[in-house]
């Protein structure tokens, strides 16, 4: 009966361990979905992206500031001061190219749209500063009016972008709070689950001494029956015997005595 509780006990434990087991490795599942994805949020490279995009706008507004003053006052802006804004211009322009640019904006039907625009801009603006006389007033009044009209397109790019951005910190925000509510939940979880491998091992521990003792107690118990047993074995012989000299000793007495009286 001992034995059969024992092994009851050594069953339920060891499905107790398996099933702990089977927790570890759900929690270490977790925990790396959890980091896959905190890294998906953590890695996408906005910041460049939006930099970019804000160059575009102040690289826009220096031109553009630099275009009014050449057809204002034309000796304070040479003429090279403009080509250099606008060369910078278009090496913003150029950078629409990057990756994770049509990303940031979300629309990618918008971005595009508002990409086309730009770069027609420049077509016709490299066409007109590259003509036989590009600082004339007439073709600096003609590019004032082409430049007005991608004015609108790089500010909602801007602004999208900004937008965009905006969210993607939210969200980086939201995963790492998540990841450390998951983290510290998880912790407390292992904690309660060693807490009770380790109430369960003491008291299987315990079961296992108790039994021990028993068994132990057991034997101590026949130990001292059988050395009873043979020490009344002992006992009756002794008795035996000085029973039998008991019975015989008037015997040799009256033989003695009759031996003697003859």
């Amino acid at each position: 009966m001992k034995g059969s509780a024992l092994m009851k006990r050594n069953k339920l434990l060891l499905f107790f361990v398996a099933g702990l087991a089977t927790l570890y490795v759900a929690i270490a599942v977790l925990q790396v979905r959890q980091v896959g994805s905190l890294q998906r949020v953590m890695l996408r490279n906005d910041r460049e992206a939006l930099w970019t995009f804000l160059q575009l706008e102040s690289e826009y507004l220096r031109f553009s500031n630099a275009l009014d003053l050449r057809r204002l006052d034309p000796k304070n802006l040479p003429a090279s001061t403009l080509q250099l804004r606008f060369d910078i211009f278009v090496s913003r322009v150029n950078a629409l190219d990057g990756t994770g640019m049509r990303e940031l904006i979300g629309d990618a039907a918008s971005f595009d749209k508002a990409k086309t625009s730009i770069q027609r801009f420049v077509r016709q603006a490299d066409g007109l500063l590259s003509a036989s006389s590009p600082y004339d007033p007439a073709i600096l009044q003609e590019l004032r009016r082409d430049l007005d009209t991608i004015k609108g397109p790089i500010r909602e790019l801007s602004i999208s972008a900004g937008q965009t951005s905006a969210l993607l910190v939210d969200a980086r925000t939201k995963e790492i709070r998540t990841q450390l509510h998951v983290s510290v939940a998880l912790t407390a979880f292992l904690c309660v689950l060693t807490l009770l491998f380790a109430l369960a091992m003491l008291r299987q521990h315990r079961h296992r001494i108790a039994a021990q003792a028993l068994n132990l107690q057991g034997q101590m118990a026949l130990a001292s029956l059988s050395a009873r047993q043979e020490k009344d074995a002992a006992l009756r012989v002794v008795q035996d015997e000085l029973h039998e000299i008991t019975e015989a000793l008037p015997l040799a007495i009256f033989r003695a005595h009759r031996g003697n009286l003859i």
